[in-house]
């Protein structure tokens, strides 16, 4: 009996909602028709931007949970007066070269952009990033904190002061003395 590397060989779908990008799958051509994304933390603590995308290759309606190396790429695309100032309007191909730390996404706006169904565009609102992104928000409501890793939504009325509860408050010690501390009691 012949010994096949079944594993080598084999073929991943990529039949998710979410959209994967990588150098394998590169480049993808989506249309971008979300122009405010979900904000959300990756279970390593990293930011991510959430976009309902129409996968052009896979021809179907999807979730690209982005970088904010790619968020900016396609906030410049959406900001650019060439194209029309509406990420919405425009056929982005996305690139993907190296792998792990090394990955590298580019996005290029195409000088011609397809025109979207009318069940394409109601697959992809059929898909709701509140429901889909874990303890995300809305960018319009999202800041993120000096530290970077929480952020704080955003009242209706900015010019409010921000109060922080007198219990919330961090407790100033003076001074701790010069006496050696008992590792034993500490409480936790």
């Amino acid at each position: 009996m012949s010994e096949s590397d079944a594993l080598a060989n084999f073929k991943f779908k990529t039949d998710g909602l979410f959209l994967r990008l990588s150098a394998d799958t590169s480049p993808r051509k989506v249309r971008i028709l979300t122009t405010d994304p979900m904000v959300s933390a990756d279970k390593w603590a990293n930011t991510r931007f959430a976009f309902i995308v129409w996968d052009y290759d896979e021809k179907k309606a999807r979730i690209l949970n982005a970088t904010p190396g790619v968020a900016k790429q396609i906030q410049a695309i959406h900001q650019d007066e060439d194209f029309g100032a509406d990420i919405r309007k425009v056929d982005v191909k996305i690139t993907t070269t190296g792998s792990d730390l090394e990955t590298r996404h580019t996005l290029v706006a195409l000088p011609k952009s397809l025109t979207l169904t009318n069940q394409q565009v109601q697959e992809c609102a059929a898909i709701s990033l509140e429901e889909k992104i874990e303890n995300g928000q809305r960018m319009s409501f999202y800041r993120p904190s000096e530290t970077g890793m929480e952020s704080k939504a955003v009242t209706a009325n900015e010019d409010e002061e921000d109060e922080i509860a007198e219990e919330d408050k961090d407790e100033v010690i003076e001074d701790i003395g010069d006496e050696p501390i008992n590792l034993n009691n500490i409480p936790f």
